[in-house]
């Protein structure tokens, strides 16, 4: 009765071992995807920090990549106001971008002030392409979205 009871027990551990599989991916199969080369993949809904003087008033990550359609949004983690605009392909436009702006690359944005600690509104792109920006307020400070499908 034993051999018989041991025998039973070493099926069902091997059935049990192979009903586990041994793939490699989590549970489901999904694998995260890789950025694009040039870009950080931002989630979901991407978020651009707005970096302070420690991190010489720049955007993180730049450039961000995002999808068609994908919502993208800045965080003001510095001390002072700043203000995205979508650089203007008008040289007449002083500033580029506009409040409401588009959502098609190259018919601009304004994300008006983002406060210290605060997050701006959300924008989002019906076609793919390179989008350039900068803070109004510091001009200096640049930064590149790349929209792909």
């Amino acid at each position: 009765m034993n051999r018989f009871v041991a025998g039973i027990l070493i099926v069902v551990g091997g059935l049990a071992a192979l009903s586990c599989g041994g793939g490699s991916s989590p549970s489901g199969g999904y694998n995260s995807p890789t950025a694009p080369s040039g870009g950080t993949t931002a989630g979901a809904s991407g978020v651009v920090t707005i970096v302070g003087n420690n991190g010489a008033m720049s955007f993180s990550p730049d450039p961000v990549t995002v999808r068609v359609g994908q919502a993208l949004s800045w965080k003001n983690a510095d001390g002072i106001a700043h203000q995205i605009v979508q650089d203007s392909t008008d040289p007449a436009s002083n500033g580029g971008g506009y409040y409401g702006g588009g959502d098609s690359v190259g018919t601009g944005f304004n994300m008006g002030q983002v406060a210290p600690g605060s997050t701006s509104r959300t924008v989002s792109f019906t076609t793919a392409g390179t989008v350039t920006y900068h803070c109004s307020i510091h001009p200096g400070m640049t930064g590149t979205i790349l929209v792909g499908n």
